[in-house]
């Protein structure tokens, strides 16, 4: 509803047929899986498998259509063959920095930006190239496919821009990022990597800091229902204190990005028949964290390497406020929460987020943004208040009507979650936390057309 349909439709006003039917079908998909135990992950696994598969029939005609879309709206430079990018801002047209994917002859050099129709040229960067071999029907082509990002200013929601690839020199960005050694900054956000992965992030402007923030803690959870289900008398594991290895992967002017790499060995499993955890097992977690020239949000994808089961597994934000109040966006409302447990089960103090939970002392704050993250606690602290972001569980069994056991529920593999962290002024309105959300659920998008130059 945020990509597909809009595109759609702004594509029919230039004679795109429209494509309802795929929508529809897109949909009812989407109303298939929100059965009560299907959305909430309470079933067994065989009903998760179908319900995965329903998502990614979702996802791929929800791609068809907008690539379909976007292929009209740059059907001209199609038709002439010159390279050319056009630019969807979104529904919020929050962030300037652009993804872009470009096919060259030769590898890119100095003096390439992407050009407006009246000559102003923006600046690109590119952070990883690739020699291809392509084999048509008719053809083999070698090329060089360049990966990146372009800065395009000012855009409003809902537009739609188209850029020429051409040669020139492109103006430099507001705040453009530098990235040296293990620190990120703009003049709008400095992120300093600690030895033990975790961040030092300030606003240069105000002042305002946030020491020591982003770790990961585990624990035993021997799961069967809904909530998070401790054994008795273990210990968490966190990632402070260890050996993080850092490695620069974008250095800017558009761009930087760190990737930070650290470690958890933890209990391999829950033997219930013994009624303990056996087995040593490690979980290797690997967080990109990338700022943008012009933005105050750090970005970040942590990848979970998962060999352990019976877990939970949260990142860990301490933010140094003497504060217990925090607000978090639900289906319908922000609300107010405070770190009260439920009288009935002293370890739960779980609240459900929609895109965003955010703490405040009413002069500065730390947003946490997420992407299909919906679950946070309230943890009160010496030092000031922690938000724990719940990143997975792994059960293998399920007690509720009746016990069904889930392998695969264990989740174990490769998981990737995209989230941001913002320092703002004021409370969440002030600091417009909810738009900032949206700019990370709904970013600009891009799609190139032209192989040459």
């Amino acid at each position: 509803e945020d990509l597909a349909e809009p595109l759609d439709a702004i594509a029919g006003r230039f004679g795109k047929c429209s494509a309802q039917p795929f929508l529809r079908k897109a949909w009812e998909l989407i109303c298939q899986n929100h059965a009560h135990d299907s959305i909430c992950g309470c079933s067994q696994d065989r009903v998760h498998d179908e319900v995965n598969a329903r998502f990614l029939r979702v996802a791929e005609i929800g791609t068809d259509v907008a690539d379909a879309a976007l292929d009209l709206l740059n059907w001209e430079a199609r038709k002439t063959g010159e390279p050319a990018v056009v630019v969807y801002a979104g529904l919020n047209a929050g962030s300037p920095v652009v993804d872009i994917v470009v096919r060259l002859p030769g590898r890119p050099g100095r003096g390439l930006c992407l050009t407006e129709a009246d000559g102003t040229p923006h600046p690109v960067q590119f952070d990883a190239v690739e020699q291809l071999r392509i084999v048509h029907t008719n053809a083999t082509v070698d090329c060089f496919e360049a990966r990146g990002c372009v800065y395009v200013p000012d855009l409003q929601p809902g537009e739609v821009r188209r850029l020429a690839l051409t040669r020139g020199r492109a103006v430099a960005p507001p705040s453009p990022v530098r990235c040296e050694g293990r620190m990120l900054d703009n003049g709008l956000l400095r992120v300093e990597v600690r030895d033990d992965g975790t961040l030092d992030l300030a606003d240069p402007r105000t002042g305002f800091t946030v020491p020591g923030t982003h770790y990961f803690v585990q624990e035993l959870d021997l799961g069967g229902g809904y909530h998070f289900e401790p054994l008795a008398g273990d210990t968490r594991r966190d990632t402070r204190g260890g050996k993080a290895r850092v490695r620069r992967l974008g250095k800017g002017p558009l761009r930087g990005a760190l990737e930070v790499k650290t470690r958890l060995t933890v209990p391999a499993r829950y033997d219930r028949q013994a009624q303990k955890a056996v087995g040593r097992a490690a979980i290797t977690l690997t967080s990109t964290f990338t700022l943008e020239a012009g933005s105050d949000t750090l970005k970040v994808a942590t990848v979970i390497d998962n060999r352990a089961g019976n877990q939970r597994l949260r990142l860990a934000l301490p933010t140094g406020l003497q504060t217990t109040e925090v607000h978090a966006d639900a289906s319908f409302a922000v609300h107010a929460n405070s770190p009260d447990r439920w009288p009935a089960d002293e370890h739960q103090n779980f609240h459900p987020m929609r895109s965003f939970v955010d703490i405040s002392d009413g002069d500065g704050g730390i947003a946490f943004l997420g992407r299909g993250l919906h679950e946070y606690e309230i943890v009160p602290t010496t030092v000031g208040t922690t938000i724990e972001v719940t990143l997975l569980r792994s059960v293998d069994f399920v007690f509720l009507c009746s016990t069904w056991e889930t392998p695969g529920a264990q989740l174990k593999g490769m998981l990737t979650h995209e989230y941001a962290l913002r320092l703002h002024r004021g409370d969440w309105r002030a600091g417009e936390v909810a738009a900032s959300a949206a700019t990370l659920l709904h970013p600009p998008v891009a799609q190139t057309s032209g192989d040459t130059l």
